[in-house]
């Protein structure tokens, strides 16, 4: 049973079900989408299910939403993403005093492995995890593929299913704060940091020095941001605006030298750079010291 009051979405900017499928049921993917949305929730969106199956999934884009689920009360800030088990009565709306709309995705699916992946993501209990810009690649992902029934659509569905079970489950264990784990990531977070420090120059790929500390880049991304502030792209262009900085000021190599040496492609890229960091162009920073 479901509830909804007239005009309470003021924009159903995407919603997609998915085409009959005519082949054997045995020749399903482990993870089945069967409906999948993008919408604009006004102040009146109120959605209350009593029971159903399969489960759903549902992430914020922009606005905040509020769920009520398993006898709790969540908010659903922009970047939150709750799997719920479409057997139990949830109720989801817009959050009262919320400015603009509640923007959120959703998708409807099944699959006999999913029970394991509730206790990986809640294994102790229910929670909306913070997962910032992660999971909307996927989303969009599900909309696109879900237009079409082939057995090559399926599969990409399933998968896309499959990816963000595997991001809330690493999301999940990376919200343990228990303090041995928390000291180690904070260990392994300054190793990187000094990494990064001594080999300024390189270029980095980010999933391969996630592996090189023990991490997903997910997670890896995510305590980096935490401990120093900046995710560690950004962080590793800081490093070589402040060792060109102290090029600049204590020899007289030019600019396309710098450049070079700090680990930029071309002057150019040196230029923008250097000005969205320091705030002055290299050529301005020398004459000003």
């Amino acid at each position: 049973m479901a509830r909804a009051k007239k005009n309470d979405v003021e924009g159903r900017l995407k919603w997609m079900a998915a085409p009959p499928y005519d082949g054997p049921a045995d020749g399903l993917p482990p993870f089945v989408v069967d409906e999948s949305g993008k919408f604009l929730a006004q102040p009146t969106y109120t959605l209350t299910r009593e029971s159903g199956e399969g489960y759903l999934l549902l992430y914020t884009l922009s606005g905040n939403g509020l769920l009520r689920y398993e006898s709790g009360e969540y908010g659903l800030p922009p970047g939150s993403v709750a799997l719920l088990d479409c057997r139990r009565r949830r109720e989801y709306r817009m959050l009262d005093g919320a400015d603009g709309g509640w923007i959120f995705y959703w998708f409807h699916f099944s699959g006999d492995a999913v029970p394991f992946y509730l206790r990986l993501i809640y294994p102790d209990s229910f929670a909306v995890l913070d997962m910032g810009a992660a999971p909307l690649p996927v989303f969009e992902d599900v909309l696109r593929a879900l237009r079409f029934g082939d057995p090559e659509s399926l599969l990409a569905l399933s998968n896309d299913v499959y990816k963000i079970l595997l991001m809330m489950a690493d999301a999940s264990r990376a919200g343990q704060t228990g303090r041995d784990r928390s000291i180690d990531a904070k260990g392994r977070i300054k190793e990187a940091v000094g990494y990064i420090g001594r080999n300024y120059w390189r270029n980095f790929d980010l999933g391969d020095m996630a592996m090189c500390f023990g991490m997903s880049k997910y997670h890896f991304l995510r305590l980096f941001k935490a401990y120093t502030g900046v995710p560690p792209y950004r962080y590793l262009l800081i490093e070589r605006v402040n060792v060109a900085k102290l090029l600049l000021q204590t020899t007289d190599m030019g600019l396309s030298e710098i450049s070079v040496m700090v680990g930029f492609a071309n002057i150019s890229n040196f230029y923008r750079t250097f000005k969205s960091i320091a705030g002055v162009t290299p050529n301005a920073f020398r004459l000003n010291v």
